[in-house]
Order: C-alpha cells, then structure tokens, then sequence
C-alpha cells in the first residue's frame, strides 16, 4: 500500500498504486477530544462475537496468471483463472485488486469489476472483499469503486493510508491530536458513503512514519462515537503493526483495538538495522519476529470474524515478492512453480499456528 504525507493542520492523501495526492479537509478539533479512548466499552461490531478465520489470497501475488493486456480485455476469463488459481493454492476467498496496476483498473471498474467478480465466484471461490486504491471520496473514481463493488455483492475493501506530517517545526503535545482531527471529516464522509452502500471499509496500518501502525492514532480518531465499526475500521497489518512494537507493545494495541479490527494483512517481518535506524523487511512466516501463537491466541479471545488476506513480501531465490507480475514480467530467477510451493507452504505454516492456538476447523474456512 502505498502512503502520502500530511501536513500539520491538514493531509496530503494519495491512494495505493500510484494514485495522485489530494489536499485534505481541515476538521475542526474536537472539544473533548482529551477525554480518553474509550472505545473498548462500546459494542462489538455484527459478527464479531464468533469467531471465524477466512483464509484469503491478495490478488496481487498471482498476477502471473496472465498479461495485463488480457486481464482488462477479458474479465470474466480472468476472474476464472483466478478463482481456479487460489483453490489450487489452499485458499477460500480472494482479496481483488481494484487500483492502478491492478486486475481491475479504477478507469475500467463499472466495466470489468462484475465480470472478473462473477468469474471468480464460478469457480466456487469466495470474492466479498477488494483492495482499492482509495484514500477518501475525493479519490479519482472513488464513488465508481465504490458504488460498483456494492453492486457485485462485494462487503469490504481495504483502503488508505496516510503519514505524519514533516514540517518544521514538527507539531508537539496536543499539536499531534490536531493532526488526527484533521483526518476526520474525510472518514466521516468515507463512512457516511459505506453505510448508504452497505459496505465496510478498513484502514490499512503501515509501518514507518505511516498513521496507523501505533495503533493509538488510529483509535484516537475512532474514539468519536460518530465512528460506527459496521462501516468502517482497521486492516491489521501483522508485520507493519508488530514491526511497531516489536517487544510485545502490539500485544495490547491488538487487544484494544480489536472492536475496530475488521480485517488481517497477515505477513511476518524482521528488523533490519540502518543508518540513523531500522527498517522491516518481509520475512517466510515463522522466522520473523511475529510470535504467531500469541497473534492467533488473542484473535480467537478478542472474537475476530473476518478475512486474513495473506502478503507475501519476503524473499524468494534472492527475489522480493513485494512486487507485482504479469505473466510476461515474470522475473527470470524464480519459477510460478516455485512462488506457488513457497504460498502454499506459508498457507501450512498460518494455518498450523493457529490451530496451535486453538482455533478449531470448524472455526475455519
């Protein structure tokens, strides 16, 4: 996902896969925005009392499946190839890409999205769920995405995201929480738009200088009682959250969380140290720093019911997979082969912590 920079009194919003920035409203601050968090007292979101784990497949990591050119020109051919690709793969359900470079192009998305869903969904696979490179309605095609995965049956979307400011002087003290208010009214109207169309949408949290990540940024925001988690909520990014707080400060922030928790990007990561700090680095699940019996403990205890779009971004034959292929850009190192035996193993490997966890199969698709 991509991320923009926001500035001290307002945001510079771009959306995932090269979307062009846009100026965000100023809110006014709120008057009682010192009063706490406080959204743990509040209901659980519809569906999250029983717990349910969907095992989902980013789009993304099987762009191999054909050319660009053919993916726009046949949808529904593409949408079967897809489907058919994630069953071999051990997946229930696809994440789409609905962005710029994506299997649906956002200019295309009243023309290609109902067909490339319907073939997904031919071939038995589930597809409720896309990723769209939107930050807010002033996004270029934001209502066309929108109203159109709502029209397909499509329930939730991933979205975002943005970073702190970088002015100078930098804002301190309650300069940040002005920050956040800022972001308001542009969610406000996001999930104002969501529930007129019956969608939830949620907030990706990326690691680095991004909002989001800390987890408490987000849920001062959310901490408004207009913030309804039926509408929208947080993406939870294992690797960018836990690279975070990486001694076990996401812990916690998970727990807290967990009411506006509407999706997992499940991926481990590691911490790479650099001048003047660290970076992290995508890792094969289990040789990271992600204790995943401990993540999959307090999603089962917190209740979650949702999808877990799984990233693949570590390292293959010397080759990062956080990149996106089409069949005739595929990187000569690595074979499909070979991509999909890594998928299908890190599959095993999540799936296997989380019944270590206590998770049951039939607490599973």
């Amino acid at each position: 996902m991509e991320a923009a920079r926001v500035g001290r009194r307002s945001f510079l919003a771009a959306g995932g896969g090269g979307a062009a920035a846009l100026l965000l409203r100023p809110g006014a601050a709120s008057a009682d925005r010192h009063r706490g968090l406080r959204p743990l007292g509040r209901p659980r979101p519809s569906g999250n009392g029983t717990p349910h784990l969907t095992w989902t497949l980013f789009s993304r990591h099987i762009q191999f499946v054909t050319t660009e050119a053919d993916a726009y020109a046949n949808p529904f051919a593409t949408g079967v190839l897809i489907g058919n690709e994630a069953a071999k793969l051990g997946f229930s359900a696809v994440d789409l890409t609905v962005r710029s470079a994506g299997f649906v192009d956002p200019s295309m998305v009243k023309t290609n999205l109902p067909p490339i869903v319907e073939g997904i969904r031919s071939t038995g696979m589930t597809c409720d769920q896309i990723t769209a490179g939107i930050t807010d309605l002033t996004t270029e095609f934001a209502m066309d995405i929108l109203q159109t995965a709502a029209g397909v049956g499509i329930r939730s979307y991933r979205f975002g995201n943005y970073r702190w400011s970088t002015t100078s002087p930098p804002p301190f003290g309650h300069g940040i929480l002005q920050e956040l208010e800022s972001f308001k009214s542009n969610l406000l109207d996001l999930q104002e738009a969501n529930r007129r169309l019956g969608l939830l949408g949620f907030y990706y949290t990326f690691s680095g200088t991004n909002i989001g990540a800390s987890i408490w940024d987000m849920m001062h925001i959310f901490d408004d009682p207009r913030f309804d988690p039926r509408y929208i909520g947080l993406d939870y990014a294992s690797a960018h959250v836990v690279a975070s707080g990486a001694t076990g400060n996401w812990v916690p922030a998970l727990e807290f969380a967990m009411p506006f928790v509407r999706g997992i990007s499940l991926g481990d990561t590691i911490l790479v140290q650099k001048a003047g700090g660290a970076s992290d680095v995508g890792a094969f699940p289990g040789t990271g720093i992600v204790n995943w019996q401990t993540f999959f403990t307090t999603l089962l205890q917190g209740g979650f019911n949702g999808s877990l779009s799984e990233l693949f971004e570590y390292t293959l034959n010397g080759v990062s997979l956080n990149n996106t292929w089409w069949a005739d850009t595929f990187p000569t190192s690595i074979t499909t082969s070979e991509l999909e035996s890594s998928i299908t193993s890190a599959l095993a490997y999540f799936k296997s912590q989380a019944a270590a966890a206590g998770w049951t199969a039939s607490q599973q698709t």
